[in-house]
């Protein structure tokens, strides 16, 4: 860091003026300069921070960019401040027996990683096979192969992010996830991640990089055994003790161990039920279900950028829709916008259904999709018990694999007969070519009543009030069900050390233990879970 070293926001370059990638990495350090005051033989480097486009104006889109900067003399603008480095990676003192991580999404690989970057050796449990198999079983059950009950879009390495689109968004503030970020580039994601305000991997390129961070953690200490379903834990006087694992031929195995990361994910319906059976301290949490909904890109492209749609260094819009639907006092949103991407069959059970949305790094299918939600709330919609937002799920996803005729066939609708208008095209016109489905079969069907009247009137609402933001978007597209596993029906609760309330030594982590939405905000909590295991490690 030298003292010429300045911090520009706010530099704003109109999409008007650029044609290409090479326009711009010509442009961006000529804006540098005159902003600083300097000539271009001054500037001897510059990174860019971050980098956002403010399409407010659709007649004047602009890439909006914080950069850092390095002169050979003084020049105007903000001095840059030192950057943080990490502290060296301190060993904690020796456990009585090697932690375990129980999972190997996001804040199962990230809690491991941590642990073994400290010297403590984890062992990392994976219900499912390793990314690279994993990928195999669930590319054969969408051309019609059989379902397999631990390998396929909801279980195996990479956890349920993985066959998405690879968003890297979050709402966390938490230092943590720029680490996160830099360690997804290290282990071959996109550089761009590192500063662009959306960034994404693309279900293509996540395999690779989750197998190099699986390769890391080896290389750090770790190891790995995949299909080994945690079936138990043993609990003695609230110590953890043991945890009981049974394989995919039924063979079972006990580990003892007195700290373990549960990190398994927000499917993991067994061990719900199990762990519900052991007491542990949990509790109901309200929810989102729905819909899976779809639409040409091209539609979201002009609704978003006017008449810069198809700009080439635009790519795919994006979109993000609230409504609060007064009659009924509930939330409606968009979730996990999927642009040029694709809607998929993400089931993980016999005779039950379940979809998702999955995009590409390149993003360029044709196809825009997302999930189209409603809240759903304990002692409204299903009991309070602990166990009843589970079971409302999986009434849910029986619905939707009974309307589909079985075999697991995704049923469909299009968006004007959801709405119940008499005009409009069919879900098969509309599905033409039908290879933007990744299932095996689909089937039309009326769609409301699997989600019941209540439900199905408020994203009615909701539909309607989005097309007056995104003209067109109530009118042609199809609608997919059922979007049911937005999050943990149930929350695993844990203290301020990290530890289950009434389990010392087991840290519930991520998603599936109700404290994350997503890959970065999941890593992070893997992160955090296992800080606080290495502090009470050292105390």
């Amino acid at each position: 860091m030298t003292e010429n070293r300045i911090r520009l926001s706010g530099l704003s370059l109109p999409l008007s003026e650029l044609a290409s990638v090479e326009q711009e990495n010509a442009a961006l350090p000529r804006l540098v300069c005159r902003r600083a005051g300097a000539s271009p033989g001054d500037l001897l480097g510059m990174e860019i921070i971050k980098k956002s486009l403010d399409a407010r104006d659709k007649g004047h889109p602009a890439f909006i960019y914080t950069v850092e900067a390095s002169f050979r003399r003084p020049v105007r603008g903000k001095k840059a401040e030192e950057k943080k480095m990490l502290s060296p990676k301190k060993t904690a003192s020796q456990m009585d027996r090697r932690p375990v991580v129980v999972g190997a999404g996001p804040a199962g690989l990230f809690a491991a990683l941590t642990l073994a970057e400290a010297g403590m050796k984890p062992l990392v449990m994976e219900q499912g096979k390793d990314v690279e198999a994993r990928s195999r079983d669930v590319e054969g059950f969408w051309k019609g192969e059989a379902l397999l009950p631990r390998s396929n879009v909801q279980f195996g390495e990479g956890g349920a992010g993985a066959f998405s689109d690879g968003k890297l968004t979050s709402r966390s503030k938490d230092s943590r996830g720029a680490e996160v970020l830099k360690i997804f580039v290290e282990c071959g994601a996109q550089p761009e991640i590192l500063y662009w305000h959306r960034p994404h991997i693309g279900s293509d390129r996540l395999p690779i990089v989750i197998a190099n961070l699986r390769q890391r953690i080896i290389a750090a200490g770790g190891s790995f055994q995949y299909e080994q379903c945690l079936k138990s834990l043993e609990i003695s006087q609230g110590q953890l003790r043991a945890l009981r694992f049974v394989d995919a031929e039924g063979k079972e195995q006990e580990i003892e161990t007195k700290t373990a990361i549960l990190a398994v994910g927000h499917s993991a319906r067994p061990l719900y039920r199990e762990l519900a059976k052991l007491g542990l301290a949990m509790e109901a949490k309200a929810l989102a279900v729905g819909l899976r909904i779809q639409h040409r890109q091209e539609l979201i492209d002009r609704d978003q950028y006017g008449s810069f749609a198809g700009h080439p260094l635009l790519g795919a819009a994006d979109y993000q829709l609230t409504y609060k639907d007064l009659a009924q006092e509930r939330g409606c949103y968009t979730f996990c916008n999927c642009p040029g991407g694709y809607i998929v069959n993400a089931s993980s059970e016999a005779e039950h259904l379940v979809v998702n949305g999955m995009s590409l790094s390149a993003r360029d299918s044709g196809w825009a999709n997302s999930a189209a939600v409603v809240q759903v709330f304990p002692g409204r919609d299903f009991g309070r018990e602990v166990l009843d937002g589970l079971f409302f799920q999986e009434r849910l996803e029986s619905a939707a694999f009974a309307a589909g005729g079985g075999a697991h066939a995704v049923p469909l609708m299009s968006i004007s007969a959801f709405l119940g208008r008499d005009s409009g095209s069919s879900a098969e016109e509309l599905l033409l070519p039908a290879s933007q489905l990744r299932t095996a079969a689909w089937k039309e069907t009326d769609l409301r009543a699997i989600l019941g009247e209540e439900l199905s009137s408020s994203l009615q609402r909701a539909l309607l009030h989005w097309d007056r933001q995104l003209p067109g978007f109530a009118g042609e597209g199809i609608l997919a069900a059922v979007e049911s596993r937005t999050s943990a029906p149930l929350r695993l609760l844990r203290g301020e050390n990290g530890m289950s309330l009434n389990c010392r030594g087991l840290y519930p982590a991520g998603e599936g233990a109700g404290y994350a939405g997503g890959i970065v905000s999941s890593a992070i909590d893997g992160i955090r879970a296992a800080q606080a295991m290495l502090e009470q490690a050292q105390a």
